[in-house]
């Protein structure tokens, strides 16, 4: 009887611990800035990613063991569940990549992006952990209105050309973006693209909460989407405007809930938008522009400048690739290939810039852990855009959903780090949550 009440206990702290876990992240980690600013906040960020999620495997390593010692049995039957699988699979091919790396112990932190194969471990794990014993709340998402709210109301008083909290050196401001320093910086996460993969997120998830309703409070969630949106188009982030058009497109079908004449009509567009897009583009003219871009690159006709010099970048590391094809160069290790492109700032000056990474996650992954690695991180995504689908008349689903696909989005032109990452591995466990 002892036995069966520790188990028993052990299988409640590991919801509670799981909980606080998720809590933290969305609170703590979310809205911590450092002392020094911008120019440490990489490190901090990753630091405390370190603490919170090192302190929680700790606390679930804890559980196991009373668990064990209350007689419950190891199965490792959840290891072959889809889902589960391809995330192992894809730790596993990552730690390939990391021994057969010609640049050894590099790979285990990583470079200034921290990126390494700790770091992977650290998405992977709680991911499987939390996929098991996370249980949704609606605090969760109320907690996540809260830190929103709070990070615009940063990024707009910056903006307005304030400096509060001193993120900014002396004397710079938002508006020293590619003046005085290069990048954009803003908010609780510093670089301007994976803030906007963040609060992209967020705006998709508020929306699906506010169509997917249950209460008339949660009209209150109008407020975090007013300020997200206000602070994403004041950035000017191109990539976040395609991030927010793509999720709403793949969340209709979800938004439709339980009303199947709905789901199948959403379903219809899902299919028919593309397809007038791609028309559009073929046969559309434009003078410049995303549009125009994206025209010639369908025609053919790509040149290096596009996607703010992201072409070029993507071509690199395409043909870097080819050297180290199936387990790459080793997590964190793109800037060991001395790419640099030119890049024309604000004030007109053209700058050589040292590429640390391809610009795009998915590419990324190929060009540092290899085809097999970027093939079971597919092969993950599609399985939980599959439940997704499946699950989303479950609310909880739906909402984490929406903020995947809007990150996901966004990573085409992004790349991972710990510093906004967790919340998207996050997002895929309320989606797999008791999964596998």
């Amino acid at each position: 009887m002892r036995g069966k009440q520790r188990v028993a206990g052990a299988k409640r702290f590991a919801a509670a611990a799981s909980d606080v876990y998720a809590s933290l992240l969305l609170t703590v980690f979310f809205l911590a800035v450092p002392r020094g600013g911008y120019r440490v906040i990489a490190d901090f960020k990753f630091t405390l990613f370190l603490v919170l999620s090192l302190g929680y495997l700790a606390a679930m390593a804890g559980c196991g063991l009373a668990a064990l010692a209350g007689g419950a049995r190891v199965s490792l039957r959840w290891a072959l569940a889809p889902v589960n699988a391809a995330a192992l699979a894809y730790l596993a091919l990552s730690a390939v990549s990391a021994i057969l790396s010609p640049y050894g112990a590099e790979t285990l932190l990583g470079g200034t992006r921290h990126n390494g194969l700790l770091t992977v471990t650290l998405y992977v794990i709680p991911f499987l952990l939390l996929s098991r014993w996370l249980v949704p709340r609606e605090r969760h998402l109320w907690l996540l209105a809260l830190s929103a709210v709070l990070c615009c109301t940063l990024a707009a008083m910056q903006i307005a050309g304030a400096n509060p909290l001193g993120l900014y050196p002396a004397g710079m401001d938002f508006f020293g973006a590619d003046v005085q320093y290069d990048g954009m910086y803003i908010g609780t996460f510093g670089n301007a693209d994976m803030a906007a993969a963040v609060l992209c997120g967020a705006f998709a998830a508020f929306l699906m909460a506010v169509l997917r309703r249950k209460k008339d409070v949660e009209l209150l969630f109008f407020v975090p989407l007013v300020l997200l949106l206000f602070v994403l188009v004041r950035m000017g982030v191109a990539s976040a405007a395609v991030a927010l058009a793509c999720a709403a497109l793949l969340a209709a079908p979800v938004a439709a809930g339980k009303r199947k004449r709905a789901r199948r009509a959403a379903f219809i567009v899902l299919a028919a938008v593309p397809a007038a897009v791609l028309l559009l583009l073929w046969f559309g003219r434009f003078e410049s522009g995303v549009l125009y871009e994206a025209s010639a690159l369908l025609h053919g006709r790509g040149e290096p400048q596009f996607g703010s010099g992201r072409l070029s970048v993507w071509r690199a590391a395409l043909a870097a690739s080819r050297e180290h094809l199936l387990f790459g160069t080793g997590p964190d290790t793109f800037r060991f290939l001395g790419l640099k492109f030119q890049s024309a700032a604000a004030d007109g000056a053209v700058r050589d810039i040292a590429v640390t990474a391809a610009h795009n996650d998915y590419l990324n992954i190929l060009v540092e852990q290899g085809l097999l690695a970027l093939a079971a991180w597919l092969l993950l995504l599609g399985l939980l855009a599959a439940r997704w689908y499946r699950r989303g008349v479950r609310r909880s689903a739906a909402v984490a959903g929406a903020f995947a696909a809007a990150f996901a989005v966004q990573m085409v032109f992004g790349v991972s780090m710990p510093l906004h990452t967790p919340f998207f591995w996050l997002a895929l466990a309320f989606i797999d949550r008791k999964g596998g």
